[in-house]
């Protein structure tokens, strides 16, 4: 896009143009004046460029500022099935009492308390009201495969 020094300097050629042709034509009109620096100066096909580059920005701002929000509503989803998910894998293994499971992926442990970072970041939302009564923590730690 144009910068703001090649627009300044072209809106300056055109004023200029503009007082040379009043001078110059004196009984001109302002319909013939318009059309004779459209042809002389690039001010209006800049401005035309200008306007449709707005018009084109606004429209991506508002086609991301809605799928910013799909994607925030689908984080959120997410994370609360990964945290459903917790409490079912937690409630199974107190059922069973199994203490650990171990997988390809991850290893499994019942804990009284959730580690901090693991709280802090998938739980926030959590409080011990909403889980099931004596549902302690199942523990994921992230293990890298």
């Amino acid at each position: 896009m144009s910068s703001p020094a090649v627009l300044a300097a072209e809106t300056t050629r055109y004023g200029t143009l503009a007082e040379e042709l009043k001078a110059n034509f004196a009984n001109i009109d302002d319909e013939t004046l318009t059309d004779m620096l459209e042809g002389l100066s690039e001010l209006p096909d800049l401005l035309k460029a200008i306007i449709r580059s707005s018009l084109l920005d606004e429209a991506l701002a508002v086609g991301l500022k809605g799928r910013l929000g799909e994607m925030k509503d689908r984080m959120d989803r997410l994370i609360y099935r990964s945290s459903r998910k917790r409490e079912l894998v937690c409630a199974s293994m107190m059922r069973s009492r199994q203490l650990t499971v171990m997988a390809v992926a991850a290893t499994c442990r019942l804990t009284p308390e959730p580690p901090p970072l693991w709280d802090r970041e998938m739980r926030s939302g959590d409080t011990p009201d909403s889980r099931p009564a004596g549902v302690r923590h199942a523990h994921f730690p992230y293990e890298p495969m």
